[in-house]
């Protein structure tokens, strides 16, 4: 007999419906504010910072890699760091303006240094 592999279970089924529930209760910002700092939300609670398409250089400063962080119930997850402590502790500051909860985690997706130099800050 073989699984369906799209089929899941229904303990699996609730715990994904109770969770979807929760979104209208995460914390959100004015895309204004979001916007200002580099940032898109992309879902409640969800916020991207895209780098610019291009060589490392003076004028951007190393922004060249995507970071995100996702605000949870009690802490932060920062996804990458960017190129520098610079652009780490910008990085920090913009958290900070959106929420008060403390960063706890920090998630490499690689070892590139545009995405990890930034854990410094």
């Amino acid at each position: 007999m073989t699984t369906n592999p799209y089929l899941i279970s229904r303990q699996a089924f609730l715990r994904g419906a109770a969770l979807t529930s929760l979104i209208p209760f995460l914390p959100v910002i004015r895309p204004a504010l979001a916007a200002a700092i580099g940032l898109t939300e992309v879902a409640p609670g969800i916020f991207v910072h895209q780098g610019k398409f291009a060589e490392v250089d003076r004028d951007n400063a190393g922004d060249i890699s995507n970071m995100s962080f996702i605000i949870g119930k009690e802490a932060v997850a920062v996804v990458d760091t960017g190129n520098s402590d610079h652009i780490g502790m910008a990085v920090r500051e913009a958290i900070s303006t959106i929420t008060p909860l403390p960063i706890r985690y920090v998630i490499n997706t690689h070892m590139h240094p545009d995405h990890v130099l930034g854990n410094a800050a």
